[in-house]
């Protein structure tokens, strides 16, 4: 595979872009475990979610 006188820049971007991705997947990861505690910690305290209400519920 002979990528020439770029091959540093063109590996390293593709590098710099694979970084990227996985930080950004592992934070979406953590925040998404997060807000799921968050979520349990309501309704443990017993705030209910909108959702859970009826329609004759909603005003």
């Amino acid at each position: 595979m002979a990528l020439g006188p770029y091959a540093s820049f063109i590996i390293g971007s593709y590098a710099v872009s694979a970084l990227v991705v996985a930080i950004l997947i592992v934070w979406v990861a953590l925040d998404y475990r997060r807000q799921q505690a968050r979520l349990r910690a309501l309704d443990a305290a017993g705030v209910s979610r909108r959702s859970r209400r009826g329609p004759a519920e909603a005003s």
